[in-house]
């Protein structure tokens, strides 16, 4: 995985590296508290190196904590946005939870010069109900 970009010091509650997954995952999800996502890449196009973050602080230390995946680099630009879209879903609160603001959030991820792309594709894939959602 490429080295991450963040200048924010990780939470040292505990050892997230080498140590006990169970209680990794036990801390991630008693302590987690949302901030946002983030993209990291540089064209829609394939490339290496793309990563995809969801980006917390800890409730307990104050300091950052984040869960991330490698984005495929040799993926379609709608293969890209497919794998982006569905992982910030199951990370944004599950199929069952609210997704107010999830498509803004989703659009937000991109730069300008990317967004009437990102946009025309999410209407197309997901185009907005009469409901609005």
């Amino acid at each position: 995985m490429p080295k991450c970009n963040q200048k924010t010091p990780l939470c040292q509650c505990i050892d997230l590296k080498t140590g006990d997954l169970a209680v990794g995952v036990n801390h991630l999800m008693n302590h987690f508290e949302f901030q946002r996502f983030e993209l990291e890449y540089s064209t829609l196009e394939p490339e290496e190196n793309r990563r995809l973050c969801k980006i917390g602080r800890c409730r307990t230390c104050g300091q950052r904590l984040c869960i991330g995946t490698k984005l495929a680099p040799q993926n379609t630009v709608s293969g890209l946005l497919e794998e982006i879209y569905h992982w910030m879903y199951r990370m944004w609160d599950g199929p069952h939870g609210p997704l107010t603001g999830f498509r803004e959030a989703f659009l937000a991820l991109f730069r300008e010069s990317d967004q009437e792309e990102v946009v025309n594709w999410l209407d197309r894939r997901y185009p907005l109900t009469k409901e609005g959602g």
